[in-house]
């Protein structure tokens, strides 16, 4: 069973759902929630930076991370917020980069793999519906 409480760089970076869905180009939040998550992007860098002593530019991760913890084995929830649109490859590429990086981070700092990720984790993609009015997603 993971101990939650020994994993500081998660639980060092909580916040809300709201500071984690802010688009800095457009100047604006996806989402007003006041839940609490951990904001992976911090994540990332810190554990980067723990890893290698440099800061990091070129791993990319998802915004948040929502831990449910019921007491039993916890299950985690990745959120990437997209802003723009999303019709090209290129986008498609960035988020897959994203899941997979964030995956292999988180996979370290809990110490686990990838058959614990098909049980324990889910990923929630958020985007702009009036961007992306005649798209539908391919992954």
């Amino acid at each position: 069973m993971i101990d939650l409480s020994k994993k500081n760089i998660l639980t060092d970076n909580l916040t809300t759902l709201e500071e984690t869905s802010y688009d800095k180009t457009n100047s604006q939040y996806m989402t007003h929630s006041n839940f609490e998550v951990v904001h992976f992007d911090k994540v990332k860098e810190k554990y980067i930076f723990k890893k290698t002593g440099i800061p990091s530019k070129n791993l990319r991760s998802n915004d948040a991370l929502v831990i449910l913890n019921d007491g039993k084995e916890p299950k985690f929830i990745f959120i990437e917020f997209k802003n723009g649109n999303l019709s090209t490859n290129h986008e498609h590429e960035k988020i897959r980069s994203k899941i997979n990086e964030s995956l292999w981070i988180l996979n370290d700092i809990l110490d686990e793999t990838l058959s614990f990720d098909k049980n324990n984790i889910n990923y929630i993609l958020v985007y702009n519906k009036e961007k992306n009015n005649n798209y539908a997603l391919k992954t």
